[in-house]
């Protein structure tokens, strides 16, 4: 197809207009009703431009020329019958005989789409095509059209009457401005994926980037869960999302390595996972002194530096024209009506369309401001990091000893349940039990230190089940609070997303609505 211009119609193409339609009169009167012979004149052509352009500045029409790279008309696209009140409005387009077939019709159609979404912030469209018309149905269909009712006596065809079918497309328009709070691994995933999805998104942070639970996760990928699972579906699609945002993102890296896990008797298992012997173990981890007799292998697990993905994703979300504001606490939000239409900061109000809670545990003050209570608790665990040599962990080791693996560099990391605020159990002791026990499991280990001990909270919505949701209390209050939040960061990135900017829900979060802690 030929390089062409689709625009609004002008005065001065009414003289084009009419040698197009002289041209092409038997082609169309082929497929529709035939214009009345009036209309094919100096002063027929003029009155019909003048009609449709007095329409266009009354808000009920926008008519459109197609141009090829020579300024010649070779077809017309035309919004009708705009209902703005409605949200409504009949599609037509008619491409001249000699570009039949080279996708014009596609294209102006698109360009229809496009239109009624962005400058005439429509809801839905509708089209008639004649039955037996099956490229005009093509096309139709190639755009999101469905075909609806019946419409018997649809037109004259060369004397012939007709009937039709009636095709409608219901249009979802992106919110015009998101607004993300919170710039842990959570919020970057929904930046990036709202990014790419169309939608202008600002981040607001009140410290800085991945400051909270972010940077002191293990960070193991993972489907596994004990017992039933009420999010079996959302957490069934993790390892996958995780998978597809490597392909995305620049510097985004997992390391897929498996994990092993042997003597935890947490009944963790994952559609993957399979159980391994003594010498294959020691393949796969040849640094253990005492491999056990048998473990449970998920070869399909990994981990990642979540400091460094929320990072990767933050600046793909800037590449999109997404804004990231850091150290902007967020004072309150603005209602109106009974929606959000802001967020209150010291710098001033961010108006936004749709804002995201996704703050880890501080998301629960957030939605009391909107008049939400969410049951979010802190869930403290315990996040230790070592200097050691590269080369002792290939995966992730789980054991009743030690929740260990190793990045790249060597570093070593290390996960403990937190006990309690007694000094033998604060970080910097359990680091240091930490140190003898890896030192009892694995070879090489003698010189490895301490380099970091310290307390992440978790935050853990009171059935263990995430809170993911418009809040029922406010129109345009989405939440999303979860553990584990790295694991399914990237998931409910895509499906959140997909919600806010669609308006369909997504049935893999369903059983994660905030409304459930009204019931």
């Amino acid at each position: 197809m030929s390089t062409l211009t689709i625009r609004t119609l002008r005065p001065d193409d009414a003289a084009t207009l009419l040698a197009f339609e002289q041209a092409n009169r038997a082609w169309f009167e082929r497929h529709i009703g035939p214009r009345p012979d009036e209309f094919y004149s100096v002063d027929g052509i003029r009155t019909h431009v003048a009609q449709f352009l007095g329409e266009h500045q009354q808000g009920r029409m926008h008519p459109c020329v197609i141009v090829d790279e020579h300024g010649q008309l070779i077809g017309r696209a035309n919004l009708k019958d705009i209902d703005r009140e409605q949200g409504v409005a009949e599609v037509g387009y008619r491409i001249g005989q000699q570009q039949a077939g080279k996708g014009l019709g596609t294209a102006a159609l698109r360009h229809l789409i496009a239109l009624a979404q962005d400058e005439w912030q429509l809801a839905s469209l509708c089209a008639y095509a004649i039955d037996g018309n099956t490229a005009s149905v093509r096309v139709l269909e190639r755009c999101g059209f469905v075909q609806g009712t019946a419409v018997p006596d649809i037109a004259i065809v060369a004397g012939n009457v007709v009937d039709g079918h009636a095709y409608t497309l219901e249009l979802r328009v992106a919110p015009q401005h998101i607004i993300v709070i919170g710039a842990g691994i959570v919020g970057a995933s929904l930046a990036y994926q709202l990014a790419s999805k169309g939608a202008k998104v600002t981040v607001v942070e009140a410290g800085g980037i991945a400051s909270g639970v972010t940077g002191t996760s293990f960070a193991w990928i993972n489907a596994s869960c004990a017992g039933i699972d009420p999010i079996a579906a959302l957490r069934g699609g993790a390892i996958a999302a995780w998978r597809q945002l490597e392909t995305q993102v620049p510097g985004l890296t997992v390391r897929w390595h498996g994990a092993l896990s042997y003597g935890t008797q947490d009944g963790r298992m994952s559609p993957a996972s399979m159980l391994i012997d003594r010498p294959r173990i020691a393949r796969l981890e040849p640094q253990l002194r005492q491999p056990p007799q048998q473990a449970v292998h998920e070869p399909e697990q990994g981990a990642l530096d979540a400091v460094a993905a929320t990072h990767a994703l933050l600046a793909a979300a800037r590449a999109l024209g997404a804004t990231v504001r850091t150290h902007t606490p967020v004072l309150g939000f603005t209602v109106q009506d009974g929606r959000v239409t802001g967020v209150e900061t010291a710098t001033g109000v961010i108006e936004a369309d749709v804002i995201v809670l996704a703050a880890g545990t501080g998301t629960t003050a957030l939605a009391q401001k909107l008049g939400a209570s969410l049951p979010i608790h802190a869930s403290p665990a315990i996040f230790l990091r070592y200097q050691a040599p590269p080369g002792l962990v290939r995966g992730i080791i789980s054991s009743h000893a030690m929740e260990v693996r190793q990045d790249e560099d060597g570093t070593l990391l290390a996960a403990e349940d937190y006990v309690d605020d007694a000094p033998e159990n604060q970080p910097a002791a359990m680091a240091q039990r930490m140190a003898s026990a890896i030192r009892n499991e694995l070879w090489g280990t003698e010189a490895i230190a301490p380099e970091f001990a310290g307390i992440g909270l978790r935050p853990m919505p009171s059935d263990g089940v995430p809170i993911i949701g418009y809040l029922p209390q406010v129109e345009g209050a989405y939440v999303c609070a979860m553990h584990p939040g790295v694991v399914l960061a990237a998931v409910v990135g895509q499906l959140a997303s997909g919600e806010i900017v669609t308006g369909e829900p997504a049935s893999a979060l369903e059983a994660c609505r905030p409304a459930r802690f009204l019931a």
